[in-house]
């Protein structure tokens, strides 16, 4: 979920709302999401590859990211080719509808079924989850979830939202 929340913070920072093609992946692709990470510099952390391999809609397990960082001969930091190079060895580990799993992910906070979660119980999941987004990450999620009119976020179009910035 935070690779998404990343992707969907990405995408609503630039001027263009392109979808990310995941069947290609390509280096084109994947270059904003991982200069987030580099900061300026030609590598990233070998830690923040598996933040940018989940922000593309895969789901895999740590193994899986290790073992593809191994081939890939990632060690201590990874360059773009070696990114993008993981990222298209787990291409297979794609969710073919990764609405559907967020939402199912989401309704956990929604006890009593009614297709929304207060924006304070969002917020919090997303204050301490995995990496911790600065409190401008998060008003910005926030600020484009759909509101469902009662102080509640409508999780099932949200899902959808994510998705869609994913391709899928």
């Amino acid at each position: 979920l935070f690779g998404l929340l990343l992707l969907f913070l990405l995408v609503d920072s630039s001027s263009s709302h392109t979808p990310v093609n995941k069947s290609i992946m390509s280096e084109a692709q994947l270059k904003p999401i991982f200069e987030l990470f580099a900061k300026k510099e030609k590598t990233c952390p070998s830690s923040d590859v598996n933040t940018i391999v989940r922000s593309q809609g895969l789901l895999v397990t740590e193994k899986d990211i290790d073992d593809a960082k191994s081939s890939a001969g990632i060690s201590d930091s990874a360059d773009l080719k070696q990114v993008v190079a993981v990222c298209k060895s787990l291409a297979s580990k794609k969710d073919s509808d990764l609405a559907t799993t967020l939402k199912a992910a989401m309704a956990v906070f929604d006890p009593d079924g009614s297709g929304a979660i207060p924006q304070t119980e969002l917020s919090h999941v997303i204050r301490n989850m995995g990496e911790k987004l600065t409190e401008d990450e998060v008003n910005t999620v926030m600020l484009n979830a759909p509101d469902d009119g009662f102080g509640g976020v409508e999780y099932g179009k949200f899902a959808i939202q994510l998705a869609g910035l994913c391709g899928n």
